[in-house]
């Protein structure tokens, strides 16, 4: 019933590899180039997913005073793998 309420639906596809890795370079400026690119490869992101965890890290930064590091970036990574899974396992409407 929700989606009858929209007249048009889109349909947004993650962006390629190469996409990715300048997605990740232009939101983590500390990010090197090498490892955006294996990022992008590693980790198969929306660019909201990358924006998501781009915005842990400056919050990181911000907070603790502290350089991003790649270590940190990844343990991102896996815990959005983790969090965006339980969402599309949960069930939607009613439940008996």
């Amino acid at each position: 019933a929700f989606e009858r309420r929209f007249l048009y639906k889109i349909e947004f596809k993650k962006p390629n590899t190469n996409t990715k890795a300048l997605l990740w370079q232009s939101m983590i400026k500390d990010l090197s180039e090498n490892d955006a690119q294996e990022l992008a490869k590693e980790y198969d992101f929306s660019g909201g997913q990358i924006e998501n965890i781009a915005r842990k890290q400056v919050v990181r930064k911000i907070l603790y005073n502290t350089p991003i590091m790649i270590s940190e970036i990844e343990e991102d990574c896996k815990n959005e793998l983790l969090s965006h899974s339980k969402e599309q396992s949960r069930p939607v409407g009613f439940t008996a």
